[in-house]
C-alpha cells in the first residue's frame, strides 16, 4: 500500500490517535511502537521524528485526554437548565467514567518507573480541571446552593478526593469498599459545600 503524505500536525495527531486505540485494547506494554506505525502505513522513522520513545506518545495520550475531560466539563458548566449542584455531581461523574474508561492507561502512567509522567499528569489534571471545577462552586455560591468560603481551594480538595477514590485498588477490586467511599464521598460534598437540600448521587 502506498504511504499517504499527510501535513505535519495531522501526522502526529493520527500517530497519538492510532497509540490512544491500540494502548487501550491490548494494553501499554503490549504495543510496540512497530505496532503504532504499522496501523498507519507510516515508516518507524517517522515516529521517531515527532516523539522520541512509546514513554513519550503516552505522554501524549494523556494530554490528550485531560484536554477532552476538561472540555466536556466546561460543556457541563454552560448547561443552563442545571443548576450547580447537578453540574457538580454531573462533572464528578463524568471524571470517573473518564478514568474507568482507561483504567489500564492510567495505571501504566502509575508504574514506579513512571514517576515523571505521574508527576506530570498530575499537573495537568489540576491545572485544566480545577478551574471549571472552581467556577460552577463560585456559581453555586452566588445561586445560594453553596456556602463554602473558597471555591479553588474547595475545587482542589474535591479533585484530591476522587483521585484518591480512583487510584487506590483496593476500593476497585472490593463493591462493598467502593459502596462505602463512594457515599463519604456524597456525604463529604453535601457537609463541605453547605448544600442547600441536594444530595449527590454519584457513580463510582
Amino acid at each position: 500500500m502506498a504511504r499517504v503524505t499527510k501535513d505535519p500536525q495531522a501526522r502526529k495527531q493520527e500517530l497519538v490517535d492510532t497509540a490512544e486505540r491500540l494502548f487501550l485494547e491490548r494494553g501499554y506494554d503490549q504495543t510496540a511502537i512497530s505496532d503504532i506505525v504499522g496501523e498507519i502505513n507510516v515508516a518507524q522513522g517517522t515516529f521517531y521524528y515527532y516523539f522520541s520513545s512509546k514513554a513519550d506518545v503516552l505522554e501524549a495520550v494523556v494530554e490528550k485526554t485531560i484536554a477532552a475531560l476538561e472540555a466536556e466539563l466546561r460543556t457541563t458548566l454552560d448547561q443552563s437548565e442545571i443548576n450547580a449542584a447537578e453540574k457538580l455531581g454531573t462533572m464528578i461523574n463524568t471524571i470517573f467514567r473518564y478514568y474507568r474508561n482507561r483504567e489500564g492507561l492510567i495505571d501504566c502512567v502509575h508504574q514506579e518507573g513512571n514517576t515523571f509522567l505521574h508527576e506530570k499528569m498530575e499537573e495537568m489534571t489540576y491545572a485544566r480541571l480545577t478551574p471549571p471545577l472552581s467556577n460552577v462552586l463560585a456559581h453555586g455560591v452566588t445561586e445560594g446552593h453553596f456556602t463554602m468560603p473558597y471555591p479553588t481551594e474547595t475545587a482542589e480538595i474535591i479533585l484530591g478526593a476522587v483521585f484518591h477514590s480512583l487510584h487506590r485498588s483496593d476500593v476497585a477490586s472490593d463493591p462493598d469498599r467502593r459502596r462505602r467511599v463512594r457515599m463519604t464521598l456524597e456525604h463529604m460534598l453535601v457537609t463541605m459545600l453547605g448544600t442547600d437540600g441536594h444530595d449527590f448521587a454519584l457513580k463510582l
